[in-house]
Protein backbone atom coordinates (compact mmCIF):
# COMPACT_ATOMS: atom_id res chain seq x y z
CA UNK A 1 0.00 0.00 0.00
CA UNK A 2 1.45 3.52 -1.28
CA UNK A 3 1.19 6.35 1.51
CA UNK A 4 2.60 9.03 -0.25
CA UNK A 5 1.90 11.75 -2.32
CA UNK A 6 2.08 11.52 -6.45
CA UNK A 7 3.97 14.19 -8.28
CA UNK A 8 0.51 15.23 -9.43
CA UNK A 9 -0.99 15.60 -6.65
CA UNK A 10 1.82 17.67 -5.12
CA UNK A 11 1.60 19.95 -8.12
CA UNK A 12 -1.90 20.22 -7.65
CA UNK A 13 -1.44 21.74 -4.14
CA UNK A 14 1.31 23.59 -4.77
CA UNK A 15 -0.90 25.21 -7.51
CA UNK A 16 -3.91 25.60 -5.23
CA UNK A 17 -1.15 26.98 -2.16
CA UNK A 18 -0.14 29.64 -4.72
CA UNK A 19 -3.50 30.99 -6.25
CA UNK A 20 -4.74 31.27 -2.06
CA UNK A 21 -1.57 32.86 -1.72
CA UNK A 22 -2.17 35.70 -4.88
CA UNK A 23 -5.48 36.14 -3.92
CA UNK A 24 -4.72 37.22 0.04
CA UNK A 25 -1.73 39.56 -1.44
CA UNK A 26 -4.50 41.40 -3.74
CA UNK A 27 -6.94 41.61 -1.01
CA UNK A 28 -3.71 43.06 1.13
CA UNK A 29 -3.32 45.36 -1.57
CA UNK A 30 -6.53 46.71 -2.41
CA UNK A 31 -7.17 47.11 1.72
CA UNK A 32 -4.01 49.32 1.68
CA UNK A 33 -4.86 51.12 -1.02
CA UNK A 34 -8.76 51.75 0.38
CA UNK A 35 -6.80 53.10 3.91
CA UNK A 36 -5.17 55.27 2.14
CA UNK A 37 -7.76 56.96 0.50
CA UNK A 38 -10.27 57.38 3.32
CA UNK A 39 -7.00 58.88 5.48
CA UNK A 40 -6.70 61.23 2.38
CA UNK A 41 -10.55 61.86 2.11
CA UNK A 42 -10.56 62.70 6.42
CA UNK A 43 -7.90 65.17 6.32
CA UNK A 44 -10.17 66.76 3.19
CA UNK A 45 -13.17 66.66 5.57
CA UNK A 46 -10.89 68.07 8.36
CA UNK A 47 -9.27 71.04 6.47
CA UNK A 48 -12.55 72.04 5.09
CA UNK A 49 -14.48 71.71 8.54
CA UNK A 50 -11.29 73.66 10.23
CA UNK A 51 -11.57 76.63 7.27
CA UNK A 52 -15.56 76.50 7.93
CA UNK A 53 -14.90 77.54 11.63
CA UNK A 54 -12.79 80.43 10.84
CA UNK A 55 -15.01 81.93 8.30
CA UNK A 56 -17.74 81.53 11.44
CA UNK A 57 -16.00 83.39 13.64
CA UNK A 58 -15.08 86.25 11.11
CA UNK A 59 -17.34 89.05 10.94
CA UNK A 60 -19.64 89.50 7.87
CA UNK A 61 -17.99 92.34 6.17
CA UNK A 62 -14.17 90.09 6.46
CA UNK A 63 -16.28 86.98 5.14
CA UNK A 64 -17.76 88.98 2.05
CA UNK A 65 -13.99 90.26 1.06
CA UNK A 66 -12.59 86.37 1.07
CA UNK A 67 -14.38 85.17 -2.40
CA UNK A 68 -12.00 83.48 -4.19
CA UNK A 69 -9.44 83.30 -1.73
CA UNK A 70 -7.30 79.87 -1.62
CA UNK A 71 -6.37 77.57 1.42
CA UNK A 72 -4.48 74.18 2.17
CA UNK A 73 -1.72 75.06 -0.48
CA UNK A 74 -4.08 75.75 -3.10
CA UNK A 75 -6.18 72.63 -2.50
CA UNK A 76 -8.71 74.43 -1.42
CA UNK A 77 -10.85 77.84 -2.08
CA UNK A 78 -13.16 79.92 -0.63
CA UNK A 79 -16.83 81.04 -2.90
CA UNK A 80 -18.52 83.86 -1.24
CA UNK A 81 -22.28 84.21 -2.77
CA UNK A 82 -24.73 87.03 -1.72
CA UNK A 83 -28.23 85.73 -1.61
CA UNK A 84 -29.77 89.31 -0.08
CA UNK A 85 -28.22 92.77 1.20
CA UNK A 86 -27.81 90.71 4.83
CA UNK A 87 -26.70 87.08 3.27
CA UNK A 88 -24.26 85.34 2.02
CA UNK A 89 -23.76 81.75 0.87
CA UNK A 90 -19.90 80.28 1.90
CA UNK A 91 -18.85 77.84 0.14
CA UNK A 92 -15.67 75.88 0.88
CA UNK A 93 -14.19 73.53 -1.48
CA UNK A 94 -11.30 71.06 -0.90
CA UNK A 95 -9.79 68.72 -3.49
CA UNK A 96 -8.16 65.60 -2.80
CA UNK A 97 -6.79 62.61 -4.05
CA UNK A 98 -4.25 64.02 -6.91
CA UNK A 99 -7.55 66.65 -7.78
CA UNK A 100 -9.75 63.74 -8.47
CA UNK A 101 -12.47 64.63 -5.83
CA UNK A 102 -14.27 67.67 -3.93
CA UNK A 103 -15.58 67.88 -0.58
CA UNK A 104 -17.86 70.73 -0.56
CA UNK A 105 -19.29 73.02 2.81
CA UNK A 106 -22.02 74.97 2.26
CA UNK A 107 -23.46 77.21 4.76
CA UNK A 108 -25.45 80.54 5.30
CA UNK A 109 -24.29 83.51 6.92
CA UNK A 110 -26.38 86.85 7.60
CA UNK A 111 -25.07 90.06 8.80
CA UNK A 112 -26.86 89.57 12.36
Amino acid sequence: MNRGFTLIELIASIAVFLCIITAFNYLMKTGKSAMAAAEQQKQAVYLAIVKMEELRGESFAVISAQNGAAFADGKGKISISPIAIDLLQVQVDIKWAEEKNLIQLITLRSAY
